[in-house]
């Protein structure tokens, strides 16, 4: 066996030898050199012929290059060097229509000893790129050749002064900025990776053009064992972390949701759950952000103390799980054993309540009420501008929030905050005059819950800003137009209907004279009932049409009273034509008690649904009594489920802007 490896040995030897000694006379040949005054012309005759060879690979050399044999391929290089009286170094940087040279091919065709051959002999082709910047190392990583990726690193090791390579080989970059590594790791070819990591451990930080670092990539790929063997690999976190963009490996887990990667992560890299991305948070502000309660299990696992790291805004996890309303997120917080939730304030001096109260996330603020670790001094304390979660609600018009927190008796509805405004002052500010749902919701909300105008600032900006309107304009036009039209619709349905009762009337050709003319099924309660209703209706909608008109004569004490009352009567007329269908229907379908009692059923429904939306939009109960505020409470919880306001309203800004030059005036 010795014997035999021994043999094999020299017969390497020789071959090497031998393939040396031909390409050096080869090129030696191939080069002469002029010794008379003739040279001058035939450098130029050279020039020229130089000048118009198409300098692409032939079709000969590239199938020598793929047999691999490599005495073959050099008789083709001597053919093709006499063929076209070219030197050998004008034939070796012959490329394909890819723009790759010999070594390219023969490295991405995987054949070492040609390779080799090429690399020691003409070394600048080392540093030629085809036309997506691949060198040869590129191409040959990227073919998954783990001999032809050890003899090129072989080769560059041994004397790499002589390739004249603007950086180290395993850091140069293609068009897309990857190296050699980065494309190994693509492939999943874990031989080609140790052989490149054993040749250079710091290509391991270099990103690519989008950011990702091999190790990223082996985590997208899913290949475990590369991205086992990354980890194990020394990379100095601090100094990378910059070249992260923000995604570090657990990042990438997270956002890959495999958690099975995550734990062998940490179990390699445990050092890692305190990287800080660009914004200053840890993996587990991330993690909280998006809302993914398994991975905060296992980073709290980890270290629980990242749960009380700050990111630059001074914001703690639990705080941006507030924000985005990650209910199972704050529980998991929560549960730890942290100090007291009133310590969690971020730079504007704001607790978890101000945040969840602030974004609208009234699920999250009713279970923040009732955790025993939230009491009154935190469901009330003020942040750097003197507002209470109630006062951030209230200025982001989120009537349900309102709602849950004014239902709450720790809270204190009457806190002013540093501008002297309690939360349903901030509401009538905010407000334009002619209300929109939300902010009358919003309105009404607090003061319902028993929360009062302050008298400076009812001074100070709600009636100077009744003065200051011009007569005539306290109620959109656009709307008293269109509550017209409605009351007019209503007056003609009515009309008609009068005419065309259920039943028919007697006809003239009838034997009793004094039935002629008159309904058939007058003596009905239910048509009585309709005749009731319709009539109701017709006059209420007919006042209500004049009463509109009011509107438009230009005294805004006349203006605001004709509103009222006429919006009241189109209300009423609304909903007795919906009593008047109903009792019609009831009478037509009579004979049939299935039929009967379904339309029964549905006509109690919705004009249940029907009383109730006329109630909360109108009817703002004054009354004190505690049957009339649970009514109250449960009108505007429905409207609260029904509207879903969870977003903020698109005027917000500018409605700051002016709040803020009426306190500079």
């Amino acid at each position: 066996m010795e014997l035999s490896q021994l043999l094999m040995e020299v017969e390497e030897v020789d071959w090497r030898n031998k393939c040396h000694e031909r390409l050096e006379m080869l090129k030696i040949k191939q080069f002469p050199i002029a010794q008379d005054g003739s040279a001058p012309q035939d450098g130029m005759a050279f020039q020229q012929k130089l000048a118009i060879h198409e300098n692409f690979l032939s079709f000969n050399l590239y199938k020598a290059i793929e047999n691999g044999n490599i005495d073959k391929f050099i008789d083709e290089l001597e053919n093709a060097s006499a063929k076209k009286n070219l030197p050998l170094s004008h034939i070796l940087e012959q490329v394909t229509l890819a723009g790759e040279s010999m070594l390219h091919v023969a490295s991405f065709l995987g054949k070492e000893h040609i390779t080799e051959l090429i690399l020691y002999h003409f070394p600048k082709l080392l540093n030629k790129r085809n036309i997506k910047g691949d060198t040869a190392l590129h191409v040959a990583a990227r073919s998954k050749n783990r001999v032809v990726v050890k003899a090129i690193l072989t080769q560059y090791a041994n004397d790499k002064s002589i390739y004249e390579l603007e950086d180290e080989l395993t850091r140069m970059t293609n068009e897309f900025g990857n190296t050699a590594l980065h494309e190994a790791v693509i492939g999943k070819d874990l031989g080609v990776v140790e052989e490149l990591l054993k040749a250079d451990e710091l290509a391991i930080n270099h990103p690519n053009k989008s950011g990702r670092l091999p190790l990223h990539l082996a985590i997208e790929t899913g290949n475990v064992e590369i991205h086992r063997l990354l980890l194990q690999t020394p990379f100095p976190v601090n100094d990378s972390c910059h070249q992260w963009h923000g995604n570090s490996p657990l990042h990438m887990a997270i956002i890959k949701g495999d958690l099975a990667l995550l734990r062998v992560i940490l179990s390699s890299r445990p050092e890692l759950v305190y990287f800080r991305d660009e914004l200053g948070g840890t993996v587990l502000h991330f993690a909280a952000h998006i809302g993914y309660v398994e991975c905060v299990q296992i980073l709290l696992k980890s270290s629980a103390l990242t749960g009380m790291e700050r990111d630059k805004k001074g914001n703690f996890p639990i705080h941006l799980a507030c924000e985005k309303g990650h209910l199972k997120v704050v529980k998991e917080l929560l549960q730890e054993e942290w100090p007291h939730p009133k310590v969690y304030l971020n730079q504007k001096g704001q607790n978890i309540l101000h945040i969840a109260a602030k974004n609208g996330k009234a699920k999250l603020v009713k279970y923040l009420l009732r955790n025993k670790k939230i009491d009154q001094f935190t469901i009330n304390e003020k942040d750097k501008n003197g507002n209470t979660p109630l006062h951030l609600a209230a200025k982001n018009i989120f009537p349900e929030v309102l709602f849950v927190m004014s239902g709450d008796k720790r809270v204190i509805l009457n806190y002013v905050n540093n501008d002297g405004l309690n939360a349903l002052d901030i509401v009538a500010i905010y407000c334009s005059l002619s209300l929109t749902p939300r902010e009358k919701l919003s309105y009404w909300t607090l003061r319902k819950a028993g929360a009062l105008p302050s008298m400076l600032t009812y001074h100070k900006f709600y009636r100077s800003r009744l003065e200051s309107l011009p007569k005539g304009m306290k109620h959109d036009q656009q709307t008293v137009n269109i509550y017209l039209i409605v009351t007019a619709l209503l007056v003609t349905v009515t009309f008609s209907a009068a005419f065309s009762v259920p039943g028919g009337v007697y006809g003239p050709d009838d034997p009793n004279p004094h039935n002629r003319g008159t309904a058939v099924l007058a003596n009905k309660i239910l048509f009585k009932m309709f005749t009731i209703f319709n009539t109701i209706a017709m006059y209420s909608s007919t006042i209500g049409s004049v009463m509109f008109l009011w509107e438009r004569l230009g005294d805004d004490r006349v203006a605001e009273v004709a509103f009222g009352y006429a919006t009241f009567c189109m209300c009423l007329g609304v909903l007795s034509v919906a009593l008047a269908f109903a009792a019609a229907v009831g009478l037509t379908t009579s004979n049939d008690s299935f039929l009967a009692i379904v339309i029964t059923v549905l006509a109690i429904f919705f004009i249940s649904i029907i009383i109730s939306i006329g109630v909360v939009a109108y009817f703002p109960y004054k009354g004190r009594n505690p049957l009339v505020i649970r009514v109250n409470r449960f009108l505007i919880w429905i409207s609260c489920k029904f509207c879903r306001y969870t977003d903020k309203p698109k005027k917000l800004d500018t409605r700051e802007r002016n709040m803020d030059a009426e306190k500079n005036e």
